[in-house]
């Protein structure tokens, strides 16, 4: 986990980014052949970038830069070519956060396999039941282990529903990238599919499902009016100040 969120596989990621929007542009001839296989010998360098950060105060810049001292100026004027910085950070972002996923869902699913064994063979294992610290009732521990499984089904079903605008909104496709009214609609498709799932697996929508599903719709609704006003403009121009 602490190698996907390091700084040498960020600017990995971002180099990788860069390579890929490059060949789209070679692809159309913007970018010449020779130059695109020069432009794949880039390698990053952290303490390089590092250091040319603190003297231009601007992470992408100094990336950049750094990729030009290692193939030479004249080509690397080609990188970056229709690219914000956002283009750049939110995709490796989202790259970032599936990759730390699947390592959560999978140990999650490991622990949940051994969970959801241990319950069939304790399911009659009497134990006290427990209601502000004295015995109550007398439930199975294997009753108890379900209850865990079920907070482990619901942790995962969360972590998922709340990757998916991340993933969703840098799609390659002309049909969602850039416009976040057709990103909106596509994560609706998903939640529906999720809240089919649900009825499918256990005949109702989990609460999860719901009140996320809910909270995403409003956000939607929210974020695209007040991202369009000038007081919106004016806290995410402090904000960037802030973190330059």
């Amino acid at each position: 986990m602490s190698e996907i969120f390091s700084p040498k596989q960020r600017y990995e990621l971002w180099l990788r980014i860069e390579l890929t929007v490059s060949e789209g542009w070679a692809e159309l001839g913007e970018i010449p052949g020779s130059v695109l296989e020069r432009l794949r010998q880039a390698r990053v360098d952290p303490d390089h970038i590092a250091r040319l950060e603190e003297r231009v105060g601007h992470d992408v810049v100094a990336f950049l830069d750094s990729l030009a001292d290692s193939i030479g100026g004249e080509d690397a004027r080609y990188l970056h070519r229709g690219l914000t910085s956002s283009d750049v950070l939110d995709t490796a972002l989202a790259l970032q956060l599936v990759q730390a996923a699947d390592i959560l869902l999978k140990d999650v699913d490991r622990l949940s396999s051994v969970i959801r064994r241990r319950a069939v063979e304790e399911r009659g294992t009497l134990m006290a039941g427990r209601t502000h610290g004295i015995h109550a009732e007398p439930l199975s521990f294997g009753f108890v282990l379900a209850g865990w499984l079920g907070g482990f089904w619901s942790g995962m079903e969360k972590t998922t529903f709340f990757l998916m605008i991340a993933a969703i909104a840098r799609w390659p496709l002309a049909l969602v990238h850039r416009n976040p009214i057709r990103a909106a609609l596509l994560s609706y498709l998903f939640l529906l599919v999720l809240a089919v799932y649900d009825l499918w697996s256990t005949r109702k929508v989990h609460r999860a499902t719901l009140w996320a599903g809910a909270f995403l719709i409003f956000v939607q609704q929210v974020r695209i009016p007040i991202g369009k006003t000038a007081a919106w403009h004016a806290f995410a121009s402090w904000a960037q100040s802030l973190a330059r």
